[in-house]
């Protein structure tokens, strides 16, 4: 779990720099909390300035030492540093800045929050923040609506069936891994499908960072993420729920993923397809004043259809 590793992970960091008496951590992880808040509220890029001021703030609603907060600013092993080039402040990891801003949403949360959220699923810092809400409450609202999402997304696509006539062009027309196909240990498939999402992220990590809101605001990239948090839920949360809503958490995520895996199977019957997602992707490119080798692009697609293969499974 997500949540309990970086909680681990925190109280390290704390105990390292010397906060170790329980009022202190409590403080501290308020104060965290409070500090990630301010920060994602902030409109502007967060500098020195903006935390002096929410420094002040903070001392005249909470309690905390100067000692503490010593600790927390000067510490050999930072949870948040100043960078002195730029005027910065930053958390050391984002992911200790998710558990924070999750932290602090968990409580004070409205229907609005709840929405954009969801609306923008598909941007990282906006999942990971749905993810570390629900591992700090069970925010029902928000599973809901999550659950809902998941539900309407390509709603008018059939789900896969799997029967011979659908799935006959995916396993002939395409370069199908292995790992799908075998009988290997769980762990096993899931060391080779890390391996090949990392392969997808050597070819593209520079280039398609670079894609704006609109390249990936598209259904079916939702769909997965939306899918995505629900396993995260189910996967780490699941005895917190009864087995109603687990159920239904479980038909959500697997409707969504049929219905994506019968356009995987519908692209498939199209021979010509990995050639217009190559000549796509150069097109692309090229758009944006880049270029990319006919070998590159090829490369790229083939990956990127083996994670989408597996990831649709």
């Amino acid at each position: 779990s997500y949540g309990h590793c970086y909680y681990a992970l925190i109280l390290n960091y704390l105990v390292k720099n010397g906060i170790t008496q329980e009022n202190s951590i409590d403080a501290s992880m308020n104060f965290l909390s409070e500090l990630s808040y301010d920060i994602f509220i902030c409109k502007e890029e967060y500098t020195e300035e903006h935390y002096k001021r929410f420094k002040r703030e903070y001392k005249n609603n909470f309690i905390i030492s100067d000692c503490v907060l010593n600790r927390l600013e000067s510490a050999d092993y930072p949870i948040f540093r100043f960078n002195r080039d730029n005027g910065s402040v930053k958390f050391e990891q984002e992911f200790i800045y998710y558990y924070f801003l999750g932290k602090i949403l968990s409580e004070k949360i409205s229907n609005d929050d709840i929405e954009f959220f969801c609306e923008n699923i598909h941007q990282k810092i906006h999942m990971y923040i749905i993810v570390f809400i629900i591992h700090h409450s069970k925010n029902i609202k928000l599973i809901e609506e999550i659950i809902l999402r998941c539900m309407l997304v390509l709603d008018n696509v059939k789900e896969a069936s799997y029967l011979s006539d659908e799935t006959h062009n995916f396993i002939t027309n395409l370069d199908i891994p292995k790992i799908i196909l075998n009988a290997k240990s769980i762990e096993e498939n899931r060391i080779a499908e890390r391996e090949m999402i990392e392969d997808v992220n050597i070819v593209n990590m520079d280039d398609m960072d670079d894609m704006d809101d609109d390249d990936k605001n598209n259904e079916i990239y939702k769909g997965m993420k939306l899918s995505e948090v629900l396993s995260q839920i189910l996967k780490n949360r699941s005895g917190s729920f009864n087995t109603p809503k687990v159920k239904e958490i479980l038909d959500s995520i697997v409707g969504m993923r049929l219905r994506i895996n019968n356009l995987i199977f519908e692209i498939c019957k199209d021979r010509e397809f990995e050639k217009f997602v190559t000549n796509s992707l150069k097109e692309f490119f090229k758009h944006n004043n880049k270029n990319i080798s006919d070998e590159k692009a090829k490369k790229f697609v083939e990956r990127l259809i083996r994670v989408i293969s597996f990831g649709g499974s």
